[in-house]
């Protein structure tokens, strides 16, 4: 085997924080959702989520505040990657299985869930009647909690690498096959019969303030510091810094 991955019962956990404003509902809105995808768009060149998953709220429209009551005539959403890097219809079927979509609205489908098909359906999902005047429609949550992980770059003359991924505290393994694409090795998670979570996973948050990104690496090389795919994690990171998200203390 080229490669030994391990769950990690402490992953490496990053979050990160984006001040926002409340100056007008629908033009905020619409930017606050837009700050939201530059972390799936800072996080590309290490992480591509499978099935991002959107859930939308209202606020008022003079302040920050979420509403209680009535929220948006559809709620939850979910897109579904069709190809790419490491598109693994395993791993998407597991998904399936978790009920981690269960409820969500018809999903929209592309070869990429980052860059312009994202931008394009999380417009389309806030195009919707508030249920009252004093509403707007934004994001409350994006999890992607699905998804494929840079692994290295790909050999032209190489077969794509594999490796045993175990539990550290259990005696179950399973076999981990990368895929190339666009001259890169990629591995896709959770892995099918084993469980756990992915490589690598993000979740980000509407609050009142500000937009929470939680960043999630759970296997091991990704979460062990001066290998390859930690440094590349790292430089994500360091790319969104310089897009005003700061490490929360």
């Amino acid at each position: 085997m080229d490669y030994s991955f391990e769950y990690l019962r402490e992953p490496f956990r990053v979050t990160l924080v984006r001040d926002i404003s409340w100056d007008g509902p629908e033009g905020t809105a619409a930017v606050n959702s837009l700050a939201a995808l530059e972390v799936l768009d800072g996080m590309r060149a290490v992480f591509r989520p499978s099935v991002p998953l959107l859930s939308l709220g209202c606020r008022d429209r003079e302040t920050p505040e979420f509403l209680r009551g009535d929220g948006p005539p559809v709620d939850l959403f979910h897109f579904r990657r069709t190809g790419g890097p490491a598109y693994d219809p395993g791993a998407i079927a597991s998904a399936d299985r978790s009920g981690f979509a269960s409820g969500a609205a018809p999903c929209t489908s592309a070869r990429d869930t980052t860059g312009e098909p994202l931008r394009a359906w999380l417009a389309g999902t806030l195009c919707q009647t508030p249920p009252d005047d004093n509403a707007v429609i934004v994001l409350d949550q994006l999890a992607c909690w699905y998804g494929s992980a840079w692994l290295g770059p790909a050999d032209p003359g190489r077969p794509p690498p594999r490796g045993i991924l175990t539990d550290g505290l259990d005696p179950d393994r399973t076999e981990v096959t990368a895929v190339s694409h666009e001259g890169d090795f990629w591995v896709s998670g959770p892995a099918p019969g084993l469980g756990g979570p992915p490589p690598l996973s993000l979740t980000v948050m509407l609050d009142d303030e500000a937009l929470f990104a939680h960043i999630k690496a759970s296997w091991r090389p990704w979460a062990q510091p001066g290998t390859p795919q930690h440094t590349r994690l790292l430089t994500a990171l360091d790319r969104l810094a310089l897009k005003g998200w700061h490490r929360s203390l």
